[in-house]
């Protein structure tokens, strides 16, 4: 019956909370677009804003997507059309469509245009999720990899404690908990160079959490969602704030 009343409040919370999610910040691009008048210029707008929004309104999202995708097209704007079809390929992966994410993916691959090597490296980034919630784990592993080899250790630290988060976190599937701290370490170190809107260094902190727990190091495990709680506070990322209310359960029941 307590872990019931548990389960209840925790839902209640997340509503309650989901209901006053904050909206990334895509006013300020709409107001850019609307007053651009280069195509390219706009596919590389309507990419951005729809990266914004996913996990946030992924209906808006895709349209943004599919319209710089078709722009692109219509313009021959080949390095756009590269980078919308990674953008489209995300919405597919957070949906779970996993092939369709993969077409996607591959077909940006494919596509030979200049293009930062940090969206390129996350396109490949993003190919080695798909592998790991198909559990085909040694490719995930490759394609972080490739990832990291592509954006070179001098690379946006951004990005890279991206690629590092990715490594550990197939490591903490497969319960190889102390070498994905050693992933971690080296992610956290590259994400808190630049950690622009935190939510790398957040996803790395819950990372520790769960690793450090399956260690059943509990008090480092608690340090971990500690900080990632702490920060989310301030920077009011819900999918975080989800995973703020399960730690809390969790603790309840411990």
């Amino acid at each position: 019956m307590k872990f019931a009343q548990q389960i209840f409040c925790l839902l209640a919370l997340l509503m309650a909370h989901l209901a006053s999610g904050q909206k990334p910040h895509t006013d300020s691009l709409k107001q850019i677009l609307a007053n651009t008048n280069d195509p390219n210029r706009k596919v590389d707008l309507l990419c951005r804003m729809a990266y914004d929004l996913f996990d946030f309104d992924d209906v808006a999202a895709e349209g943004y997507a599919t319209q710089a995708k078709k722009l692109a097209e219509k313009n021959n704007y080949q390095s756009g059309l590269k980078y919308s079809l990674t953008i489209i390929g995300l919405g597919n992966l957070s949906a779970g469509e996993y092939q369709q994410a993969l077409g996607n993916f591959y077909a940006s691959k494919k596509i030979n245009a200049p293009l930062q090597k940090e969206l390129i490296g996350y396109n490949l980034m993003l190919i080695g999720s798909v592998y790991r919630d198909l559990a085909y784990y040694d490719s995930a592993e490759h394609y972080y990899k490739q990832a990291i080899q592509l954006v070179g250790e001098s690379g946006d630290p951004y990005y890279l404690g991206f690629f590092y988060r990715g490594l550990a976190h197939v490591k903490i599937i497969l319960w190889q908990n102390q070498e994905a701290i050693d992933y971690l370490k080296k992610a956290e170190s590259y994400a808190l160079i630049k950690p622009d809107d935190y939510y790398v260094i957040m996803i790395i902190w819950d990372l520790y959490g769960r690793a450090y727990t399956q260690l059943l190091d509990y008090d480092k495990a608690d340090y971990y969602f500690n900080k990632m709680c702490e920060q989310e506070k301030h920077t009011n990322e819900y999918l975080q704030r989800i995973k703020c209310f399960v730690n809390e359960s969790n603790k309840a029941v411990r």
